[in-house]
């Protein structure tokens, strides 16, 4: 059994940012012709491949989460391209935490080596977190998606074993 969800955009705050760096970016770029101070330059180049960088992450992006047979794929949609750029076999999984109880977890256990985030805008406090091995992956699925990959985790596939 296949399902999906797409996690809702909430891009207001990254949109502001864009707004407000492309300001400084061309600021900086006039500045630095008028008065021909070459820092102001690379203050503006870096300006705008910041800008740009926020717009393609978290403006123009959206996340879609697959749960298949007990393997989670995340793909990032990108205007037409659908990109898949995470898969983890939920049976190799740790555990699934709450944003509270993963503060605990690293309070007492310290933090993991790698955390790949993909929240699209979401609060990282009503984000889920699925820990395995010395990494973890921070995601924003609602409270059904959660529960289905919850009830995954250290689970055998469902269905028919595919050859490798």
């Amino acid at each position: 059994m296949r399902l999906y969800y797409r996690a809702k955009k909430r891009a207001a705050i990254p949109a502001i940012i864009c707004f407000l760096l492309a300001g400084l970016a061309v600021a900086c770029a006039v500045l630095a012709y008028r008065f021909n101070i070459p820092a102001l330059y690379v203050a503006s180049f870096s300006a705008a491949a910041l800008q740009l960088q926020i717009f393609i992450l978290y403006v123009g992006s959206a996340y879609e989460y697959e749960l298949d047979d007990g393997v989670l794929r995340i793909y990032r949609i990108t205007g037409k391209s659908r990109l898949r750029i995470f898969d983890l076999d939920l049976r190799f999984a740790d555990a699934m935490l709450g944003y509270s109880e993963y503060r605990e977890y690293k309070k007492t256990r310290g933090k993991p080596r790698r955390t790949f985030v993909c929240l699209c805008g979401v609060p990282k406090k009503r984000a889920r977190i699925i820990l395995y091995g010395t990494s973890a992956l921070l995601f924003a699925p609602d409270e059904a998606f959660a529960a289905a990959v919850k009830s995954r985790i250290g689970s055998e596939p469902v269905g028919e074993q595919r050859p490798v």
